[in-house]
C-alpha cells in the first residue's frame, strides 16, 4: 500500500508502530551519523500476517575505531612552581613559560603561561601523555616536575603535573664575606714528664729527688752519731 516512512531515535528509545496492514516490510538503516557504522540488523525484512501480528527489529552499529565517544570527561591540568634563590615560593611573576605536551593519536600542543597561571586540557582521549618544558626563559632553569607521563583512563579521568623553575643566582646575589678568624687558645703548658727535657731555666724533677735522697741520708748519718 505504499507505505514508506523514515523514523529517527536515539540508543535509549525504540520506534513501535501500530496497525500496521499485513504484509512484508523491509528496514534499512539511513543516514547513519559521522563516527558509526552499521554493522548489523536481527532481520532486513519481516512479515506481518494473522499468524505473525508483532515483529521485532533490532539494528546494530558500531563506533569507528578512530573515534573516542562516549567516554568520561577527562582533565589534564599543569601547574608552575617558581622558586626564588633561597628555594622561597614566588607569587608574583609575569615570566611566561612554555611546555609542549604529547598523547595519544597524533596530540601535539605547545601551551604558554605564568606563576599566575595554569593550563588545564579538557576531553583529552585516554592514553599516556608526555610533558616536557621547552624554551625555558633566561635567568631560569628548571628543577623538576612531579610527573613527566600521566596516563589518563577510565580509572584515573583526572591528572594534575607541577612543573618547578628556580632563579638562576647572579654575581650581583653572593655577598661577600670576610674569611672566619681562626681560634686561639691559650693554656698552661702540661708539667715535665719522666724522660722529658727541661726547658732553659727550669729544673728537671730528677735533681729534686736526689737532692731528697742526700738530705734523707744526711738524717740518718746525724742520728747515728748523736747516738
Amino acid at each position: 500500500q505504499g507505505y514508506n516512512e523514515d523514523h529517527t531515535f536515539s540508543v535509549n528509545e525504540y520506534v513501535k508502530l501500530m496497525d500496521l496492514p499485513y504484509g512484508a516490510y523491509h528496514i534499512e538503516d539511513v543516514n547513519i551519523p559521522d563516527g558509526y557504522e552499521f554493522v548489523k540488523q536481527s532481520d532486513d525484512m519481516v512479515v506481518l500476517s494473522a499468524d505473525n501480528l508483532n515483529a521485532k527489529v533490532i539494528v546494530t552499529n558500531a563506533v569507528e575505531s578512530d573515534q573516542i565517544i562516549g567516554e568520561p570527561t577527562t582533565s589534564l591540568t599543569i601547574k608552575k612552581l617558581l622558586l626564588d634563590i633561597d628555594d622561597e615560593k614566588i607569587t608574583e611573576n609575569d615570566t611566561q613559560f612554555t611546555v609542549n605536551i604529547t598523547g595519544p593519536q597524533g596530540y601535539d600542543e605547545d601551551h604558554t603561561f605564568s606563576v599566575n597561571e595554569y593550563v588545564k586540557l579538557m576531553d583529552l582521549p585516554y592514553g599516556a601523555y608526555h610533558i616536557t618544558e621547552i624554551d625555558i626563559p633566561d635567568g631560569y632553569k628548571f628543577v623538576e616536575q612531579s610527573d613527566e607521563m600521566v596516563v589518563l583512563s577510565a580509572d584515573n579521568p583526572d591528572a594534575m603535573v607541577t612543573v618547578t623553575n628556580e632563579v638562576v643566582a647572579t654575581d650581583d646575589d653572593v655577598i661577600d664575606e670576610e674569611p672566619p678568624v681562626d681560634e686561639i687558645i691559650l693554656d698552661e703548658e702540661p708539667p715535665l714528664g719522666i724522660g722529658e727535657l727541661p726547658r732553659t731555666g727550669q729544673r728537671h724533677p730528677s735533681e729534686f729527688y736526689v737532692l731528697g735522697l742526700m738530705i734523707t741520708g744526711l738524717g740518718v748519718f746525724l742520728k747515728r752519731f748523736i747516738i
